[in-house]
C-alpha cells in the first residue's frame, strides 16, 4: 500500500521523500476531500489509507505537513476545508506528541472555519 511505501521512505529519519512533498500531500488532500461525499465502501477504505499517509508523514515532517494544511482552512471551497480539519484531527491525534508543541499555531489557524456559519464546515 501507499501508506507501508511511504513508511519505507521516511524510516531512519530519510530526507529521500522531501522534494516530493508538496506533490504527495497535494494528491493525498485531493483524495480525501473528493472522497467526502461518497459513502462507497472503496471510496471509505481509500479515505482512511489517505489519513494513515498523513499520519505516517507527520512523524517525519511535522512543519511541512502543516505549512500546506493550515492555509487550506482559508479555502473558499467547504469540502477543502471539511477535508482539511478530518486530516487535522487525524494527525492531532495519531501524532499527538508532535502536535503539542505546535498547537497554538494550530488553533489560530482553525478559528476562522470555527466561525464559518456554513452547515458544511
Amino acid at each position: 500500500s501507499l501508506c507501508q511505501i511511504l513508511e519505507s521512505a521516511v524510516g531512519n529519519e530519510s530526507r529521500t521523500l522531501e522534494p516530493q512533498m508538496d506533490s504527495v500531500l497535494s494528491a493525498l488532500h485531493a483524495q480525501i476531500c473528493s472522497s467526502m461525499e461518497s459513502h462507497t465502501q472503496m471510496l471509505a477504505r481509500n479515505r482512511n489509507e489517505g489519513l494513515r499517509c498523513f499520519t505516517v508523514l507527520a512523524s517525519t515532517f511535522p512543519d511541512h505537513l502543516l505549512l500546506f494544511l493550515l492555509p487550506k482552512l482559508e479555502a473558499s471551497n467547504p469540502r477543502v476545508r471539511v477535508g482539511t480539519l478530518i486530516i487535522l484531527k487525524q494527525v492531532i491525534n495519531s501524532a499527538a506528541s508532535l502536535m503539542e508543541v505546535k498547537k497554538p499555531m494550530i488553533l489560530a489557524a482553525v478559528r476562522q472555519p470555527l466561525q464559518d456559519p456554513s452547515n458544511q464546515v
